[in-house]
């Protein structure tokens, strides 16, 4: 889940980068704003189409991804790190990030 949504956030500036001469700033205007999202992805175990929803927060340090269904899981990227938390198992993961992916981002 948190993986497509890196990639479209990286397709979505690469489209910034051709149609803006100064892409980044372009960007980091536009992540000023807080989001709302649906996703659909198909289940390869049923072949099914399923439905996430959730929201997306931004912030001076960094970003928050509240997964609201189909289950409920929260992640946060700060400071070099990614922290996962699935609510209704009530674990908690964090994970050092090894590469940087906001070297644009101006938080």
């Amino acid at each position: 889940m948190i993986t497509k949504f890196f990639l479209i956030l990286t397709f979505n500036f690469s489209v910034f980068a051709a149609a803006s001469s100064n892409p980044s700033d372009l960007l980091n205007n536009e992540l000023k704003k807080n989001y709302s999202f649906v996703e659909r992805s198909l289940n390869q175990s049923d072949l099914k189409i399923e439905t996430s929803t959730g929201k997306i927060f931004f912030d001076k340090t960094g970003v928050t991804v509240n997964v609201l269904t189909p289950f409920e899981e929260n992640y946060r990227v700060e400071d070099g790190k990614l922290e996962i938390h699935d609510v209704f198992l009530d674990q908690n993961k964090s994970l050092i990030l090894m590469i940087s992916i906001t070297f644009f981002l101006t938080f």
